[in-house]
């Protein structure tokens, strides 16, 4: 089954509690966490004080470090309740020890990747990772497309993966919405974020059904 994943950053800031709990309504499978330091990217976002006021929430949270220094935020993310902490590949000089560093904090450690980074950059970390974020988008910045040569990079991710043989998921974060999302699903994914297309959905319900149906 693939996990559906609506990212909180796409909802109404003045109803986050609300907005939360449509998410768990809805029958979606995870909680996408987005934490945008302003810097890495042009936007800001939510802090750890947020993060965990969910403590507790009823479904995994997957937290996406959108930031430079992520390492001074690891064991905070995973105090708040983090169940994966995904970092990016391009902000950090110390990649391998800082994904050492998720694991002994208790949570699975993901890395993401922007669309013109190289898959190359995954070759020494393989075994160091549980999880590998392809951006759809360029992050931080909301109302782009989805960039289509995404689809080859999960593509040759799913192959390395797999000749691997390593429990590795792989998880699409921007420009996804129910129209993309079945190449995606075809070529390896195992994680689908949405944003502005669950928080737009008239049905949200209905339509993580019609997701996991696809699925």
């Amino acid at each position: 089954m693939i996990c559906i994943a609506p990212s909180l950053f796409a909802a109404d800031p003045l109803r986050l509690a609300d907005e939360a709990e449509s998410i768990r309504a809805s029958g979606s499978d995870m909680l996408h966490f987005d934490i945008l330091d302003g810097h890495f990217v042009p936007n800001l976002s939510f802090g750890v004080n947020t993060l965990a006021a969910l403590k507790g929430y009823p479904l995994p949270i997957d937290v996406h470090l959108i930031m430079d220094n992520p390492e001074k935020y690891i064991e905070e993310c995973a105090q708040a309740g983090a169940d994966t902490i995904t970092v990016h590949a391009e902000a950090t000089p110390h990649l391998h020890r800082l994904l050492q560093t998720i694991r002994q904090a208790g949570a699975k450690a993901g890395v993401a990747i922007n669309p013109a980074t190289p898959i190359s950059v995954l070759d020494y970390i393989m075994e160091d990772i549980d999880n590998v974020l392809i951006m759809g988008i360029n992050p931080g910045c909301t109302m782009q497309s989805l960039i289509p040569s995404t689809l080859g990079k999960v593509r040759d991710v799913r192959a390395r993966i797999n000749a691997a043989k390593l429990p590795i998921t792989i998880e699409v974060d921007g420009g996804m919405d129910p129209g993309s999302c079945l190449p995606y699903i075809q070529a390896g994914v195992d994680i689908i974020v949405l944003g502005r297309s669950f928080f737009n959905s008239a049905d949200r319900r209905q339509l993580i059904a019609d997701l996991h149906a696809m699925c």
